[in-house]
């Protein structure tokens, strides 16, 4: 987590956190969940992270995990901890929660590869969200040093873009608005300039003009002698 900019030694070290870590074949199913009803009733959380739940389908089959699982749940919202849980899918079940507890969970978050030009780039959306708006957009995601980093929506040729193709298209895009603003600027310089000329023209029509004016003027009559 240090790595993409997350640090947690010091939560670690002040106890707001703490880590379980247990392989899925040590125990059966009641056992892992009466060590995690243990951890829970000695660190209290507000926040909980199992990951993955799929880790399960080694120790038991899809329906002893969903019930296992279907209780947690139920414990959890007892006491009101948000609860978060990864499960890894294969490419055939990407909309299925692998263990069948999709239909309890109140959002449901997918994350996918998509292959495109050669890359495959990550992507993340908001499958379902219970009792609250949420986007329907798929958006691209990048793993920094400083964190997850959602990067925005970008549409081409009807479909989103990601990594290079979207770097592409943005280029591609920003050419074109470069091209539009220097061809607009040269626009309004010939203008000026066109300007600039009828301009002087007109100052060089006005003094002709004043000049003809000027010599119709009648001049004044000698004085009559005496």
């Amino acid at each position: 987590m240090k790595g993409i900019g997350v640090d947690l030694r010091p939560a670690i070290d002040g106890g707001l956190i703490r880590f379980v870590s247990s392989r899925p074949s040590l125990c059966g199913l009641e056992s892992h969940l009466a060590e995690i009803h243990k951890n829970m009733e000695d660190f209290k959380p507000r926040n909980v992270v199992v990951d993955p739940i799929t880790n399960f389908l080694g120790v038991g089959s899809t329906g002893e995990v969903k019930a296992m699982l279907s209780r947690l749940v139920d414990i959890m919202k007892t006491r009101q901890i948000t609860t978060v849980f990864t499960s890894l899918t294969s490419i055939q079940s990407k909309e299925d929660s692998m263990v069948g507890v999709s239909s309890i969970m109140d959002t449901w978050l997918q994350l996918r590869d998509i292959e495109l030009s050669g890359e495959r780039n990550r992507v993340i959306y908001v499958l379902k969200s219970r009792g609250m708006n949420h986007s329907n957009q798929v958006r691209e995601f990048l793993i920094t040093s400083r964190g997850i980093r959602l990067v925005d929506v970008y549409l081409g040729n009807g479909q989103v873009l990601t990594g290079s193709a979207r770097a592409s298209q943005e280029e591609a895009e920003n050419r074109e608005r470069r091209r539009l603003t220097d061809e607009s600027g040269r626009k309004g310089r010939d203008a000026a300039r066109r300007r600039a000329v009828v301009e002087a023209r007109i100052s060089a029509l006005r003094a002709t003009l004043s000049s003809e004016e000027e010599n119709c003027r009648p001049t004044a009559s000698p004085p009559t002698p005496p």
